[in-house]
């Protein structure tokens, strides 16, 4: 039998009082800034609680498919982790941390000047796809450009309002300048905890030390090749992450959407369902697995 924890059980360890009792402090919302579908924000608090049933605040937690890392970076802020490994083989998304953590105030200076059209959105989707001929900083911002402006977030899809600009959400509805350079700001304070890397998962999650927290959060096995394009998954590559994690004696917990695949390759493990609705084009809405190692508990209201 699989425990379910929905939605309700998991938003409970935001409730002020779940958090006294537990000693948990509250985490600041929407660190990240960028937009993922079915980003990690929301489960920040629950991580928070995982991590201190597990006996494991003070500890290195590495995230190998980082992404906006909106579910991690509050636990660095708050004190729970002490340094944050964050991995991501996206091209562009590596350019965007690395200019975030050593190019900050460059990165900051083409937010602030950049106007936010149609041409911009050609001429950075230009950039994006053509990395090799542009500068770190350029492809990292291209890539941020992009994520604020695109349906979704995603870096292949097309602008909000369409080329045509037509419809109630337009192509700057999603990019607050003065509230993204804020985050970015807070972020590039807390550099010297962070490491970003852009390798393999696999090997991210060897090379980590025994002591550390792995949480991963791979590309979706349904829906990845829609969010994730080129950098998703096949069934051969979520069956070598499987190998790989279930390989470690570290402490690890990872999130899936909840499909048979990933049931079949983890059966094993401790797999808990947890009802975290993720949503594409404000049509498909999947539930999703959260698997642990098996020495380590989900914690208990």
């Amino acid at each position: 039998m699989i425990p379910l924890m929905d939605k309700p059980y998991v938003d409970s360890f935001a409730n002020h009082h779940v958090r006294k009792e537990r000693g948990l402090p509250k985490l600041k919302g929407n660190m990240s800034p960028l937009r993922y579908p079915g980003g990690k924000g929301k489960l920040a608090q629950f991580l928070a609680a995982f991590i201190l049933e597990n006996e494991l605040q003070g500890c290195e937690l590495v995230e190998p498919f980082c992404g906006g890392a909106g579910g991690t970076l509050p636990l660095l802020d708050a004190g729970i982790i002490n340094s944050l490994v964050i991995n991501d083989i996206n091209t562009g998304l590596a350019a965007f941390w690395r200019s975030l953590l050593s190019n900050t105030e460059e990165l900051i200076y083409l937010i602030d000047t950049c106007q936010i059209d149609i041409n911009n959105w050609q001429h950075y989707k230009n950039i994006y796809l053509n990395p090799e001929k542009y500068s770190e900083v350029e492809l990292g911002f291209a890539a941020f450009f992009l994520n604020r402006t695109n349906r979704s977030g995603m870096f292949h899809a097309g602008p909000i309002g369409g080329k045509a600009q037509q419809g109630n959400y337009l192509i700057d509805c999603r990019f607050n300048k003065v509230n993204l350079i804020k985050r970015i700001v807070h972020i590039a304070s807390l550099k010297d905890k962070i490491t970003f890397r852009s390798d393999d998962a696999n090997e991210v999650i060897n090379s980590s030390a025994n002591d550390s927290l792995i949480y991963a959060d791979p590309p979706y096995v349904k829906e990845g090749k829609n969010i994730y394009s080129k950098y998703s998954f096949n069934d051969l590559e979520h069956k070598k992450l499987s190998n790989t994690i279930k390989s470690q004696s570290k402490y690890w917990l990872l999130s899936y959407d909840d499909v048979p695949l990933i049931h079949n390759l983890y059966s094993g493990s401790g797999i808990n369902v947890i009802e975290l609705s993720y949503v594409m084009n404000k049509a498909k809405v999947g539930r999703e697995l959260l698997i642990a190692s098996s020495f380590l508990s989900m914690p208990q209201l």
